[in-house]
């Protein structure tokens, strides 16, 4: 008797699932670098944002001064910017959380809004930046036998965000002016 044996084709043509394992991981390996490099991006766009509005903060600070310097004239300028007993200070710091318009500031207290010592809080406050920033101006007289000079540097920070190093949140503008 002959037997004759049919054997069933086994159709090899699908994936194994050792194959779709590892597809399945190559493709959340690629989704999750995508996943992070779009998080940096968005990150270092927020830090680009808070510097530029830094900046704008320093350089509304010295122009404050600058102004000051222009309206009051040399001697009432550095005169405001000495203490009470008439000596000059060797350095000052201030916390400037806002900045008076010209309008709402008489000449005769030119400088009576600055509060002494730096800021111990973040309370300079900028529409839409989602962070609040702090302003501190030091005021460096130095006194020389010809030609006076006071130098006005403007420290704007913000607070860190992920760990970032504190002095990466910093913009610091300097000035310095010169009696004409």
């Amino acid at each position: 008797m002959n037997k004759i044996i049919f054997k069933k084709k086994i159709d090899k043509s699908g994936f194994s699932l050792i194959e779709i394992l590892f597809a399945s991981l190559v493709v959340a390996m690629t989704l999750t670098a995508i996943a992070a490099s779009l998080s940096y991006s968005i990150n270092l766009n927020n830090q680009s944002n808070y510097r530029a509005i830094a900046i704008d903060k320093a350089q509304e600070g010295l122009d404050f001064f600058k102004r000051e310097r222009v309206t009051l004239g040399w001697s009432e300028f550095q005169e405001n910017l000495s203490n009470e007993t008439g000596s000059s200070r060797i350095e000052e710091e201030y916390c400037v959380a806002s900045i008076p318009s010209p309008s709402d500031l008489p000449d005769t207290i030119a400088f009576s809004f600055l509060v002494s010592g730096q800021c111990s809080d973040y309370d300079l406050d900028v529409q839409g930046a989602g962070v609040n920033f702090k302003r501190n101006v030091t005021v460096s007289l130095v006194p020389g036998d010809i030609d006076e000079e006071i130098v006005i540097t403007v420290t704007v920070s913000w607070p860190s965000r992920l760990g970032s190093d504190p002095d990466y949140n910093t913009v610091e503008l300097s000035q310095e002016f010169h009696r004409w």
